[in-house]
């Protein structure tokens, strides 16, 4: 059961430093796309929609895999009416 219990809190550790990552990808990636102009801005946009819609399943995968407690960092991202998770980088350990 141990193994179990270690196994889960691996995955939801995973979860929550994925999140962050695509977090701080998406944000990167609307600098880039408000530093861009020309023919490359299409580009970074379909960029920033791609990891819209990659987030988009991570935030399927959350309520599955963290504990109630956890869905707390969950907030309404935007006027597209989703969720994001704030502050995720206080929930996990320094890497």
């Amino acid at each position: 059961m141990l193994y179990t219990h270690v196994q889960q809190e691996e995955q939801q550790e995973t979860t929550r430093e994925l999140a962050a990552v695509l977090r701080l990808a998406q944000q990167m990636g609307q600098r880039l796309a408000n530093e861009t102009h020309g023919d490359l801005y299409y580009e970074v946009r379909d960029l920033l929609h791609d990891l819209h819609e990659i987030r988009a399943q991570l935030d399927e995968l959350i309520p599955k895999i963290l504990p109630a407690d956890d869905l707390a960092l969950q907030t309404p991202a935007s006027h597209h009416g989703e969720t994001r998770s704030a502050n995720i980088s206080e929930a996990r350990p320094n890497l």
